[in-house]
């Protein structure tokens, strides 16, 4: 589906709006750049994505998600749930006769990541923390290190803000999204924006080593992803880079497929920019329901 693009670029002295079919960024010579040394952390928070592999044949797993549920909790306002569901652990085969676990949690999305950072071939549970240290490989994190990575990165100074507007159509079954994009600090080409669509409160079997027996066939699970709207990598912000003081707003449109039991009351939308092709360090990150709850 070819995205729809309305681009909100503000300058010092002036607001222009356009509608085209691309990305293409309005400068003005003459202006002063913004100063781009100070951002504003009270006002302004950098937000993490907690991106656990998993997969329900995963008998570790479970206590891993209950880490990763528990960060959630305590640091709320910073975090991202995205859970992807990749590997050996996520063939949807069954034990055997009384045990069903047909469910197919995989993405072509999350085999992608999957083999491209390879995290299931490490051993699961596992998880990267906005990616963060993918340069060095230090970013295949055992849950122990989990809660360690997003504090520092938390308290780092935001390049933008994302702010999600969110719409369903019942009768259609089209979910709309605008991603509203402020920049803090001047960005480059390699800025590329991902939106997936997850799924909670998923009832389904899943291997659990605590319980006696290990198979359980009322687990939740919780911020599993479903698709993506732009792909696995995203798609480029700008061919040119953003200045600090640009705004864009990037909007598009998605159709639950026929067939697909999602549930749009307990779908969300997950957006995130990240530093595609280079150290793929996510910068900013940000999630809403595709139905607001009231």
């Amino acid at each position: 589906m070819k995205p729809l693009f309305n681009i909100l670029i503000c300058v010092a002295f002036g607001i222009a709006l356009i509608n085209i079919s691309g990305c293409d960024i309005v400068t003005i010579p003459y202006l002063k750049p913004p100063d781009t040394t100070k951002v504003d952390t009270t006002k302004y928070t950098r937000k993490v994505i907690l991106e656990e592999y998993t997969g329900h044949h995963c008998g570790n797993c479970p206590r891993a998600s209950l880490l990763g549920d528990g960060l959630l909790s305590k640091y709320q306002k910073f975090i991202v749930p995205l859970k992807i569901h990749a590997g050996s652990f996520a063939i949807p085969n069954p034990k055997n006769a009384k045990n069903d676990y047909s469910y197919d949690f995989r993405t072509p999305e999350g085999t992608e990541l999957d083999n491209f950072f390879g995290i299931s071939a490490l051993g699961l549970p596992a998880g990267m923390v906005s990616r963060y240290g993918y340069s060095n490989h230090s970013q295949y994190l055992s849950e122990d290190y989990w809660e360690t990575n997003i504090q520092q990165l938390i308290a780092l100074a935001p390049k933008m803000v994302i702010t999600l507007n969110t719409g369903y159509d019942t009768a259609s079954k089209k979910i709309t999204v605008d991603a509203h994009i402020k920049y803090l600090t001047n960005s480059s080409s390699n800025d590329y924006l991902a939106l997936y669509i997850t799924e909670d409160s998923i009832v389904a079997y899943q291997t659990d080593d605590s319980q006696t027996p290990s198979d359980v066939p009322n687990y939740v699970h919780n911020a599993v992803l479903r698709t993506s709207l732009t792909g696995t990598w995203g798609e480029q912000i700008s061919p040119t880079g953003m200045k600090a003081g640009d705004s864009i707003t990037i909007t598009h449109q998605y159709t639950i497929p026929t067939g697909k039991v999602w549930r749009p009351e307990k779908l969300n939308i997950v957006a995130y920019i990240h530093d595609n092709g280079q150290t793929y360090e996510v910068w900013q990150a940000e999630y809403k329901p595709v139905i607001s709850k009231k």
